[in-house]
């Protein structure tokens, strides 16, 4: 479509008497003689008119609007054949003479565009703005200044600000000297040969513009604004490489970035970034009792912020900035009612107040700078002048003082009863001062104490008196109940919620609450409310008191919450060993439960404990059983134990314990393990347990004397030892019977009983069947043998050597000891056992 213009063009151009004669065609005449069969996504003659015009404008462009010019009388476009001017080369060749300085100020221009600042300076004939960077600690913007000048212009800047940013040309020799505190330096050095060129070419286009006529101005500027978005593109692109100073310091931005977090989108909020991670140190110095808050606040919108939360003590709309002001200043509480108590700004405040005597008042001027309006604080905070409005209108709503402003005095009923505050009259206040009046602050605090709502006795004050008294006497009955069941103790699982000291330091808050609160109760109509004795601090010294109360309230529901658990614990605990892990995880629970409540009795008993507690009545449940089933015989250990006892073994081991010359202690111990420790039981269930701390069919004690060994271990010991006695009592027997001193008792038997023994002599095993006969037999042989027990701890103690000795003294003192025993006996026919 083009290419048939430039030629409908030429050949129009040819018609002419005059080549150089200002006539042509206009975009309407194209339409209907050049394009009237021209398929167009719309129909209509508009539509394509515009089309035509559209594209005329882009051959103007392509050909730096030469060879082609419009006549502005009437429309028409024509072939300029004068019109042949070399636009790139005299921008060229125009930046060849352009000098530094020019170059710089040029490239303060495309800051200008970056750090979206306008044309408007903040001092004439100078490249400073005012520039505002977000405190990111406070969540406070400062103010300050930008500069797209020289350091040295300082001092052209009034008032004095918070901080100053300087950005130095890359052509500028400026050498950083004693970097304040307070000021910031970008410098840009490490530029590349694209920049320098579209820089130069942007300057000369600019400067061209300038000094063209109209002919030639749109050329240069649409010149200008192809090298300027080049330029912006390049910055953006390279603004990390910016070497950035700070306090003597010099890094790169990226550097200055990896200290602290901000937001990189954009160039300027990179500038900002960077200048905010190096100034909130000094921001912080400078201001160190600054509040903190939860939402970004700037210039701007400060005054709509202070206005959100003087409506919310107004009692008007709540908005979520109102509170988070209010938090900030620490005016709310943890249930997010007002109270100052916490405030260190009321505080500071109200000493003021304080220090003046009886009637004075507060003067704007005694805390308020009004030295510059354009950067009012207060002398001893710094806080801007809505922020101190913020405050005493938290003061009056809480009685403490009352602010007088142009417009009248401002009052916790006034503002009460009148819900619009002007954050402009309040932060403009004349001077404020203590109430005359009712003591509001004094009774708003009792009212907070009792749980009451503090605003009653501002807007009703004998539905206020009416409440307070009839809450005093709850309070009174319910302090006499607690001090009744402190003397009774609270108890839970098996410790003392409360010690001795801290029983009695209960005794006596409560015992002087109930006296406080029956003097309270005297004040019982308005006019004596005027005489009311107790200062705030009297009254809030009672808060601990309520707590006490509160938390014994806390305590005894506790008590009732965990009543079966911490029973059925304390029980199991003693069921366990000294050394079991269980026992010291009960302990340890324990400790922190009572430490827990203790120290917090509003802890969550459903959520945090009684999971804790059902555990470890779960783990002693699992551990019982565990150690019933390896103390107590199921029913294949009690079969293996009925076989043993009923076995041939142990039968004619019984029957051998009747001998005489044999020890049946051993028989006599083994015997009783079997039958008195080897309890069985197999019908214990997790059922039974959850009733019991013990079985309730066997009574197992998991500490008691029966938890010495496993069983199935005690029943291998026993058949093994009742093995191990069979083959000693056996090998015994034979010594004893081949013995010379018992032939002729032998050979006195009759023939059959004779015949039993040498059978037994000469085989060294014993009859088949051991019975009462057997015993008989080897008794009637053996009872010319005298049998000497000697106990192996006499036996030990007899031949011990307090002192090393030699061989032959512990011979002799054996000896002396054995013949002591066998003194006045047949020697030939003693036989010693060591028992």
């Amino acid at each position: 479509m083009a290419k048939r213009i430039i030629q409908a063009l030429s050949v129009h151009r040819l018609t002419t008497d005059d080549i150089y004669s200002k006539i042509g065609v206009t975009p309407d005449e194209l339409r209907e003689e050049l394009f009237i069969y021209l398929k167009t996504p719309e129909e209509g003659a508009d539509f394509l008119t515009d089309t035509i015009n559209v594209v005329l404008n882009d051959i103007l462009i392509t050909v730096n609007r030469q060879f082609i010019s419009k006549n502005q009388e009437n429309g028409q476009y024509y072939l300029d054949l004068k019109k042949d001017i070399d636009f790139d080369a005299l921008i060229e060749q125009k930046g060849q003479s352009l000098d530094d300085d020019k170059l710089d100020r040029y490239y303060y221009n495309i800051l200008k565009i970056l750090t979206e600042k306008s044309d408007t300076t903040y001092v004439s004939g100078f490249n400073i703005w005012e520039h505002e960077l977000l405190w990111t600690a406070k969540k406070m913007t400062r103010k300050g200044y930008l500069f797209f000048c020289s350091p040295n212009n300082r001092s052209t800047t009034q008032p004095p600000r918070d901080f100053y940013i300087y950005f130095l040309g890359p052509n500028s020799n400026y050498k950083i000297k004693n970097c304040g505190e307070d000021e910031v330096y970008f410098n840009l050095k490490n530029t590349d040969n694209d920049f320098r060129t579209n820089l130069k070419y942007y300057a000369s286009s600019m400067e061209l513009y300038n000094d063209s006529s109209s002919g030639s101005k749109k050329v240069y500027q649409e010149k200008s604004d192809g090298f300027r978005r080049k330029l912006t593109k390049w910055l953006n692109e390279h603004v990390i490489s910016y070497s950035v100073t700070y306090n003597n310091e010099t890094f790169n931005v990226s550097d200055w970035l990896k200290r602290g977090y901000g937001n990189t989108s954009s160039f300027l909020e990179i500038i900002d970034s960077v200048c905010s991670i190096c100034l909130n140190g000094y921001f912080d110095k400078k201001y160190p009792h600054y509040p903190v808050f939860a939402e970004k606040v700037t210039s701007s919108t400060i005054g709509q912020t202070g206005q959100e939360a003087i409506n919310l003590l107004c009692g008007g709309l709540k908005t979520k900035q109102g509170r988070n002001v209010l938090n900030a200043f620490g005016f709310l509480d943890k249930t997010e009612n007002i109270d100052m108590g916490n405030s260190i700004y009321a505080k500071y405040f109200i000493d003021l107040l304080e220090k003046k005597g009886k009637g004075q008042v507060i003067n704007r001027k005694e805390i308020v700078d009004e030295k510059d309006s354009r950067i009012e604080t207060d002398f001893h905070f710094r806080l801007e002048p809505e922020w101190i409005a913020v405050i005493l209108t938290a003061m009056a709503h809480g009685g403490y003082i009352i602010v007088t402003t142009e417009k009248g005095k401002v009052d916790a009923l006034e503002l009460t009863e009148n819900k619009k505050q002007n954050i402009e009259d309040l932060k403009n206040f004349k001077y404020f001062q203590k109430p005359k009046e009712l003591p509001v602050a004094e009774l708003k605090a009792l009212f907070k104490l009792l749980g009451l709502p503090e605003g009653v006795i501002t807007i009703d004050i004998k539905d206020g008196i009416k409440k307070m008294v009839e809450k005093t006497n709850e309070v009174l009955k319910e302090i006499t109940v607690a001090m009744n069941k402190l003397n009774n103790g609270y108890h839970c699982w098996g410790a003392d919620l409360l010690d001795d000291v801290t029983v009695k330091k209960h005794m006596e808050k409560l015992k002087d609450f109930k006296e406080f609160l029956e003097k309270v109760l005297n004040y019982d109509t308005q006019p004596k409310l005027k005489n009311f004795p107790f200062s705030e601090k009297d009254i809030n010294d009672r808060k601990k008191t309520m707590e006490i109360l509160e938390n014994l309230r806390e305590l005894e529901s506790i008590m009732n919450t965990t009543l079966a658990l911490s029973s059925y614990l304390q029980m199991a605990c003693e069921k366990l060993h000294e050394k079991s892990n269980l026992k010291n995880l009960f302990d340890e629970e324990k400790r922190k439960f009572i430490q827990d409540i203790s120290s917090d009795s509003k802890v969550d008993i459903q959520t945090k404990w009684l999971p804790v507690m059902k555990k470890l009545k779960e783990n002693y449940i699992e551990e019982y059983m565990k150690l019933h089933k390896l103390y107590r015989l199921d029913s294949i250990g009690d079969h293996r134990k009925g076989k043993i006892l009923n076995g041939p073994l142990f039968k004619e081991l019984r029957e051998l314990s009747r001998i005489d010359m044999l020890d049946r202690k051993v028989f006599k111990e083994i015997q009783d393990r079997l039958i008195d420790n080897l309890k069985s039981c197999f019908n214990i269930t997790v059922g039974n347990m959850e009733k019991d701390v013990i079985c309730p069919h066997c009574k197992f004690n998991p500490t008691g004397p029966e938890v010495r060994k496993v069983c199935s271990l005690e029943l291998d010991e026993c058949e093994n030892k009742l093995e191990e006695l069979y083959d000693n009592w056996r090998e015994n027997l034979h010594n004893n019977l081949t013995d010379p001193f018992v032939k002729n008792s032998i050979d006195l038997l009759s023939r059959e009983d004779r015949k039993i023994i040498e059978d037994f002599i000469n085989t060294k095993k014993l009859p088949q069947k051991v019975d009462s006969n057997f015993v008989r037999i080897v008794n009637e042989v053996l009872k010319g043998l005298e049998k000497v027990i000697i106990s192996f701890d006499e036996f030990k103690s007899t031949i011990s050597c307090p002192v090393p000795c030699t061989l032959d003294d512990l011979n002799k003192k054996f000896e002396r000891f054995v013949q002591e025993k066998v003194k006045g006996k047949e020697k030939g026919r003693v036989r010693i056992v060591i028992n």
